[in-house]
């Protein structure tokens, strides 16, 4: 094994050279030379979550004379594969290269707050900023379009956001890419008995200031008869509930005698006061709805 793994691919070396979706890798080729064109070419988004994956050549094939009736010895080029970490700022003038590190909540300036300390309660958003040597750090701010920047630092980029609780401590959570979990999802941000048939703007825990994807667990309780309840983002027009009619409804009751109580799960756009809308059908003095937020789906910066 150890002589055909100095000159064939193994199953491990040629892991590295497919992309995420599992398809060979294009190679960069740019061993040992310079290429002045590479400041001017063009950009491309990034194919794994906050990073890029990309396979490199490291080395080329031995070469060898063929000599008449011999074969050619075999051998192999080698790869390696880079996830770079880099982010253009928010006025696209310069990408931002960031290495792993964390902000220390409680110090003020780069790698800190941008101001106070860590209050209660309270929203941050998290930034990539940079100076225009090349200077790199992160920064939280409870503002998203004006953080107090640290001297000489005029580059920012939203990274994503966390919250405190009512001790001043981050609540915890997992991030996948753009996918945000609550390790423990906070107490119901919706729980309504004899709703109206009129529209309903809730606030849900997830990021302010920007338009996220909400994913929530939502409970309904029919206990009068035949009703539709229709959640939808209010980016969209107000339109009532409806069985068979456009756009129709994400929970439905079609039992005459009522008690029916669905449930499910949903991923809902908010506005940039976190909010999302609810409507029922008909009003109740009976209906009940509860909604808890597991999550969010946030673009962090592409969009802005």
């Amino acid at each position: 094994m150890t002589t055909l793994a100095s000159s064939a691919l193994t199953l491990a070396e040629w892991a590295t050279r497919l992309d995420p979706g599992g398809k060979p890798a294009a190679v960069i080729e740019l061993l040992g030379q310079t290429n002045e064109m590479l400041t001017d070419m063009l950009w491309m988004q990034c194919n794994d979550g906050a990073g890029h994956k990309t396979t490199i050549r490291t080395g080329l094939p031995s070469a060898t004379w063929r000599l008449l009736n011999y074969g050619v010895p075999k051998s192999k080029s080698t790869t390696a594969q880079v996830r770079d970490v880099i982010c253009a700022d928010a006025g696209n003038v310069a990408m931002l290269s960031l290495p792993a590190g964390t902000i220390d909540c409680t110090t003020v300036g780069a790698n800190g707050l941008d101001a106070g300390t860590l209050a209660n309660a309270t929203w941050y958003h998290v930034f990539a900023i940079g100076k225009s040597d090349g200077t790199v750090a992160r920064l939280a701010s409870t503002s998203l379009g004006a953080p107090t920047m640290p001297s000489g630092y005029t580059l920012k980029r939203r990274l994503g956001s966390f919250r405190t609780d009512g001790s001043a401590h981050i609540l915890a959570f997992t991030q996948e890419g753009d996918d945000f979990l609550w390790s423990t999802p906070p107490a119901l941000d919706v729980s309504e008995n004899a709703p109206s048939a009129s529209a309903q703007l809730k606030a849900l825990t997830v990021p302010p200031d920007v338009r996220v994807h909400a994913l929530i667990n939502v409970a309904v309780n029919f206990p009068d008869g035949v009703d539709y309840l229709y959640i939808s983002s209010p980016d969209t027009v107000d339109v009532a509930a409806a069985g068979s009619a456009t756009p129709l409804n994400n929970f439905t009751s079609l039992t005459l005698s009522g008690g029916a109580a669905p449930g499910g799960q949903l991923r809902v756009r908010t506005n940039a006061s976190r909010q999302i809308r609810y409507r029922f059908s008909h009003t109740s003095g009976t209906n009940n709805v509860k909604i808890s937020t597991l999550g969010w789906i946030d673009s962090r910066g592409r969009n802005l």
